[in-house]
C-alpha cells in the first residue's frame, strides 16, 4: 500500500525517464507498483533502479524495472540529472544527496530516517504529512492564504517561507505539538533564498519534492487482483530459503545487506 502510494503520487509525462534510489524491501515493491501503473495507464515512461550493489539488479528487473545502474564507480557521474522523477527509498542522508543531483523535475522522498537531511530537520515529519515542497512563484504567492495574513497559518493548505530555517518551522512550530502550520498534503513554497544546502539548491532550480508516507490497503488489494503480474513479487523478493531446522542460520542471514526477504521452510 506504501509503494503503490509512492507510484500514483508522482507527476508523470509521456517519455519520462523514473528512477527508485536504494530499492531494497520498499524500494523494489515501488519498481513493482510503477510498472504497475505504467501498465493499467498504458504509460511511456521508462523505470531504473539505482543500486549500491549489483546483486540487486536482476531483483529490480524481475519487479518491473527497465535497466539498472550502480550510485557507486564510474556509473554515478553519467547520473547526475539524468531522470526526471526520482523517488528516494534509501533511509539515509546520503542516498537523499544523491536523489538530489540524479532528478530534474520531482524528487519523491519515501523516508523516515529521523536525521537532519539536506537542510532540514524535519524532513521526517513532512513525510509524516506528506507536504510538498515547491519552487515560489508569483502566481503561488496571489494564490496562497499565507498571503491573507496569519489567522490562516493554522492548518493552512499553503504556506510561502522565505528559508529552509521556515520550512522547519511550518513543519513543526512547536517540539512539543506533532501540528504544524501547513496541514497534512499541503505545499510549502520556497523563495530564492541563495542558501547553499542540498534542498534550497534543488528547488531553486525548479525541481518539487514531494512525499508519501502509508497508503490505501484496500488500493492495494484491489490492484494486486486486478494486476496477474503483481502476483508473483513475493516469491521475487525471496533472496534466501532456509529449512527451520537452520533457523540461525536465517536470522543471521537476514541481517545482511545482500538478503531481501529469507524464507523459513517449516518441517512437518
Amino acid at each position: 500500500a506504501a509503494a503503490l502510494r509512492a507510484a500514483e503520487m508522482v507527476q508523470l509525462a509521456p517519455k519520462d525517464r523514473v528512477a527508485v534510489i536504494g530499492p531494497r524491501r520498499l524500494g523494489m515493491l515501488v519498481i513493482a507498483a510503477l510498472a504497475s501503473r505504467r501498465r493499467t495507464e498504458s504509460l511511456d515512461v521508462a523505470i531504473t533502479a539505482l543500486v549500491r550493489r549489483e546483486s540487486l539488479g536482476p531483483t529490480a528487473l524481475a519487479m518491473g524495472a527497465d535497466d539498472f545502474a550502480m550510485t557507486t564507480g564510474g556509473d554515478a557521474g553519467r547520473l547526475v540529472r539524468g531522470f526526471d522523477v526520482v523517488i528516494d527509498t534509501t533511509a539515509s542522508p546520503e542516498g537523499f544527496l544523491q536523489a538530489c543531483e540524479f532528478t530534474r523535475r520531482e524528487l519523491h522522498l519515501k523516508s523516515t530516517h529521523g536525521q537532519p537531511c539536506g537542510g532540514l530537520e524535519n524532513t521526517t515529519a513532512m513525510v509524516v504529512d506528506e507536504v510538498s515542497l515547491r519552487p515560489w512563484s508569483a502566481e503561488a504567492e496571489a494564490a496562497s492564504p499565507a498571503s491573507q495574513g496569519t489567522d490562516c497559518f493554522p492548518g493552512a493548505p499553503t504556506v510561502v517561507v522565505d528559508s529552509l530555517a521556515e520550512v522547519d518551522h511550518a513543519l513543526r512550530p512547536s517540539h512539543d505539538s506533532e501540528r504544524g502550520l501547513v496541514r497534512a498534503l499541503g505545499t510549502i513554497y520556497l523563495r530564492p533564498s541563495g542558501e547553499d544546502a542540498a534542498i534550497a539548491r534543488l528547488v531553486e532550480r525548479g525541481v518539487t519534492l514531494s512525499t508519501s508516507r502509508c497508503g490505501d490497503f484496500k488500493a492495494a488489494l484491489a490492484r494486486l487482483n486486478s494486476d496477474a503480474e503483481l502476483r508473483s513479487i513475493g516469491e521475487t523478493m525471496i533472496t534466501h530459503r532456509f529449512d527451520q531446522s537452520d533457523l540461525g542460520s536465517a536470522f543471521q542471514k537476514a541481517r545482511e545487506r545482500d538478503c531481501l526477504k529469507a524464507l523459513v521452510t517449516p518441517v512437518p
